[in-house]
């Protein structure tokens, strides 16, 4: 496999721009303007597109057709019930940001899975 060529040249490459990496790449952009690489892999959220309810959010959630995986009937049903939990998992690196008293952390696909 050939070597990717680039010229590019940064001071700072930040991975992810969750609320640590979006304020670091603030910070950092300041001290070296046009210096600063910010890599996101996640999606792109207009102003105003970020869901704000549990049928948006239901919305956003992929889950292919046959994977094997269970999930709970509010995931399909893309609405909430009083007294039910929603919850949230993403992917990273160790333990995530723990903001507002709410923390996402890396799940083990095995628990993903309910049995």
């Amino acid at each position: 496999m050939a070597a990717l060529k680039t010229d590019l040249d940064h001071e700072a490459v930040i991975v992810g721009s969750g609320f640590g990496g979006a304020v670091m790449c603030a910070r950092l952009s300041k001290r070296c303007p046009g210096q600063v690489l910010l890599l996101e892999r996640g999606k792109a959220y207009p102003l105003g597109g970020f869901p704000r309810s549990p049928h948006d959010l239901a919305n956003n959630v992929w889950y292919p057709d046959g994977d094997g995986a269970r999930r709970p009937p509010a995931v399909h049903q893309r609405r909430a019930r009083r007294g039910s939990l929603t919850g949230m998992y993403g992917f990273g690196l160790k333990y995530e940001s723990n903001f507002a008293d709410t923390h996402l952390g890396p799940v083990p696909l095995d628990l993903l899975a309910l049995a």
